[in-house]
């Protein structure tokens, strides 16, 4: 399902009304259903991906010949869905109950699922009398054996390769009326370059084995058409032209040759093209505007990242017309943009979309642990991005058992960063030795070979979507001299137009030259002060690829689903196999600098709510500090953005889709128009990330006491504010236990935008020594102390809500003397008594200054016959 919106500079101030629109969108299941009848001269590709039996092949026992031969008897067999790994479909039939529940996936045996498995099914096809076949997968897991009707395809040495994809010539052995297929797939076994979780979460026990991504099979005549991949130069000038370069591989079947006569067709655009392919010849054919005039586009539609423009996209259809009648055809989406890098005068790398430096401002994706996304999942976390204010999501590891998740990319305008996964670059995840001083583990001759094979099936899956906008060799490491060539090589040849990067941290290649990013941590817990005082490791300079504040416990709901009504505490061991792995195995970090700076939660519920306003206050800083920092910044990547399954570390919201503290710190650091505090120099800034000035705003700033009261006040009207940062204020020392500072900044047109912030005499300390410091965070010698906050006077707040087509407002009346801290709202479905998500709020986790009112919206699709109820918690609220 595709969604056109406008998301331009203009407007993108109203983009959450947009999101709302389509959270309301019922999307079905990613899923194609069998064909059941011949494709008609029009449907050149069958999907088939329903209809699948599995079976453990030691229970088997019949040969593929046999299983391919006619239809077995299916008593014993599991229904499958593909794509799939073999954990989920044992979980979809019920074998294993609440895996992600507590620990059981430690009780799931390994051993026995780690097996070779049996795939089958049945498809009927119509006549295909001078027709050809090729039988396709987009991935399989980790090796597999291919039979069709009787005859074995491919063996295992052929069907190798967690991210390669495989097209298999069928013609001849496909029939009309019912053809079988069987596959035997194999494991991933110790070294293989597999699907890997890292330290992000358990090993999947199936270590997700299994027909990850789509089956189907394409059909066509004489000539067949694949690989159709559209280039666009865009003249960032003025933007009154693009050149378009169309690539497509063509195959003759037949012992003639063949006059080609190549028909496309977008937008406005119509043309044609004439060729001949002699017997059996396999030939690129690229047309450019010298052969093709019309491919020189005027005044093109172009595809702008969120808060720069619209996401346009456009749709080519190509057809191989031979004998005046269709022989293949392909239909791909694209979209006409021009991205390119830079260094910066300090060596570090930024990104240029369009003639633009764009601030990069992401986080890192991860599909669910047995991959078993469905695509409403997929678009409601994009949704989620979207309301963030982000503008990147990477990809460490090709995810997504479809394209999917990459068109959402390209519909909401969202740039992707894709790239292999460090799991092969450290021998506790890949089992064998590796160069983990240098290439990580990739550095044989067959190894490199694989790699390469991997790089150019992924870069032709991927390379129409305009979103991806970097494509990275290595993670923690540099690929291996001579992968890093073919890797380069290849991209050169296939998508030219996408800027590659060596790894994902600071190197200097012999090859590609210095990487120009770093990944220097944190990844545990960090003070707020940290990302303006560092500049060593993670702080606010350059682009750091993956880094964050660690621990990002969810909400009180969310924490019975994981662990149960029995959760434990205070926290303690049993807590554990839900935290990250390895180094992240506890939050001892976490809860040293909680029980400091906020004092020990007496109760589960008090720490629920308190660790969202920690957590909000962790995260802000860090995405705030890289845009009061820019130009010397260039990007950030909060690792992560979602987890893999229940978890405490690494989300902005978590597994359920229920947004945290740190989702909404997120959001209020990245609005475009922002007030920021600088919590390295005690100074307020305005940040404007809009491609154009604000003509005018006011900004006010007031500071309050730990006894509400107000101690001083200063504000400043101004005019054609350039982007970027701008200093306007010092503040006066902080002198009380705990003061507030509010930031107001009002546009002209009305626009209001708020940001407040809770601050302590006591200042945080950070470590000095950088000998104690590490990738994993930078420790402090002391801690604020914001336990002033749990001594507020308990106040009542007046709450008024109704309900809406989209969901419900609430208005809160703080109609007290005293300031109402960390109000978090949640919406509840009175029917099922069950917390909604997901959820679009427009603000959350507010203070409100004696007197003040605000009006909040939340969106979520209202179940039939349901009643809702908005509750209200906060730290100083009855």
């Amino acid at each position: 399902m595709q969604h056109a919106y406008n998301l331009s500079a203009m407007n993108i101030k109203n983009y959450t009304s947009i999101l709302l629109a389509i959270l309301l969108i019922s999307c079905g299941s990613s899923q194609s259903q069998s064909p059941e009848k011949a494709p008609d001269k029009n449907s050149q590709d069958i999907s088939l991906n329903s209809g699948w039996f599995i079976k453990r092949a030691s229970e088997v026992n019949k040969n593929g010949k046999e299983l391919s031969s006619k239809q077995h008897a299916q008593t014993g067999w599991l229904k499958s869905e593909l794509p799939s790994t073999i954990m989920a479909a044992l979980v979809h039939n019920g074998l294993y109950q609440d895996p992600y529940l507590l620990q059981n996936m430690e009780h799931i045996p390994m051993d026995s699922i780690l097996k070779p498995w049996w795939l089958t099914s049945t498809f009927a096809l119509g006549a295909l009398k001078n027709h050809t076949a090729t039988l396709n997968f987009d991935g399989i897991n980790y090796k597999a054996q291919v039979y069709l009707n009787g005859t074995l395809v491919a063996d295992s040495n052929q069907i190798k390769g967690a991210f390669n994809t495989f097209k298999l010539p069928v013609t001849k052995l496909l029939r009309e009326g019912e053809n079988h297929l069987a596959i035997l797939l194999l494991p991933p076994g110790t070294g293989a370059y597999s699907i890997g979780f890292v330290d992000w979460a358990p090993t999947p026990p199936d270590k997700n084995m299994g027909i990850w991504r789509g089956v189907n099979l394409k059909i066509s005549k004489e000539v067949a058409m694949t690989s159709t991949f559209i280039q666009t130069d865009l003249n960032v000038q003025n933007f009154s032209s693009a050149d378009l370069t169309i690539s497509t591989e063509l195959v003759n079947n037949t012992n003639l040759a063949q006059k080609v006569m190549l028909k496309g067709s977008f937008d406005e655009v119509v043309f044609t093209h004439e060729l001949t392919l002699d017997a059996h010849q396999s030939k690129t054919v690229t047309l450019t505007p010298k052969e093709v005039p019309s491919l020189k586009v005027s005044d093109p539609k172009i595809w702008w990242p969120i808060g720069y423009g619209e996401p346009n996209l456009h749709q080519l259809t190509l057809s191989a017309v031979v004998n005046q009648s269709t022989s293949s055809r392909e239909t791909v989406q694209f979209g006409i943009r021009k991205i390119t890098d830079y260094k910066n005068k300090n060596g570090h790398r930024g990104y240029i979309v369009n003639g633009k430096k764009i601030l990069i401002k992401g986080a890192g994706w991860l599909d669910k642990l047995f991959l078993e996304n469905d695509s409403l999942y997929d678009e409601q976390q994009m949704q989620y991005v979207v309301d963030m204010n982000m503008n990147c999501v990477r990809f460490e590891g090709f995810w997504g058992k479809d394209q999917h998740i990459y068109d959402l990319c390209d519909q909401y305008g969202l740039l992707a960063m894709v790239g292999f996964s460090c799991h092969w670059e450290w021998h506790d995840y890949i089992g064998t030795p590796c160069n983990e001083d240098k290439f990580g583990c990739a550095d044989e001759e067959d190894e490199i070979a694989l790699i390469a094979d991997y790089w150019k099936s992924q870069v032709k899956y991927l390379r129409n979507h305009p979103s991806i906008f970097s494509w990275v060799g290595g993670s923690d490491f540099l690929p291996h001299p001579e992968l890093e060539k073919k890797m380069m090589s290849i991209l050169e040849k296939e998508n030219p137009s996408a800027p590659y990067l060596g790894a994902a941290k600071w190197h200097d290649s012999e090859v590609s030259g210095p990487t120009g990013v770093k990944m220097a941590g944190p990844y545990d817990y960090v003070t707020p002060n940290y990302w303006y005082k560092d500049t060593l490791r993670g702080g606010a300079f350059g682009f750091n690829t993956e880094t964050g504040p660690g621990p990002q416990p969810p909400v009180y709901s969310s924490l019975v689903k994981m662990y149960g009504q029995n959760l434990h505490y205070p926290i303690d061991s049993t807590w554990n196999f839900h935290h990250g792995r390895f180094a992240f195995g506890t939050m001892d970090k976490y809860l040293k600098a909680f029980n400091n700076r906020y004092g020990p939660s007496p109760t589960l519920e008090d720490f629920a709510l308190v660790s969202q306003i920690a957590s909000y206050e962790a995260i802000r800083p860090m995405f705030e500090a890289f845009r009061v920092n820019q130009p010397n910044t260039t990007g950030v990547v909060q690792w992560m953005l979602n987890s893999a399954w229940p978890e405490t570390f690494w989300q902005l919201y978590d597994f359920y889709l229920q947004p945290t503290g740190a989702y909404f710190g997120t959001k209020k650091a990245n609005e475009q128009i922002q007030g920021i505090y600088h919590y390295g120099k005690h100074q307020v800034y305005l940040v404007n990330d809009q491609p154009t000035s604000l003509a005018s705003a006011k900004i006010t700033i007031e500071v309050y006491g730990v006894d509400s009261k107000l101690l001083y006040k200063m504000d400043s009207n101004l005019v054609n504010v350039n982007p970027g940062s701008h200093l306007l204020f010092n503040l006066k020392p902080t002198k009380d236990a705990t003061e507030f500072v509010f930031i107001t900044v009002t546009e002209n047109e009305g626009q209001v935008h708020k940001n407040n912030y809770w601050l302590s005499s006591k200042a945080d300390l950070i470590d000095p020594n950088p000998q104690n410091s590490s990738w994993i965070y930078t420790p402090n010698i002391s801690f604020c102390d914001h336990t002033a906050l749990r001594k507020m006077k308990k106040i009542q707040i007046n709450q008024e809500s109704s309900n809406t087509d989209e969901g419900m407002t609430l208005t809160l009346l703080n109609d007290n003397n005293e300031i109402a801290f960390g109000i978090q709202a949640s919406v509840f479905d009175l029917t099922s008594k069950k917390e909604v998500a997901p959820v679009i709020w427009s603000d959350n986790y507010l203070l409100l200054r004696p007197y003040e009112s605000q009006k909040l919206t939340v969106n979520f699709k209202k179940k039939p016959g349901s009643n809702y109820a908005i509750t209200i918690k906060g730290m100083n609220i009855k």
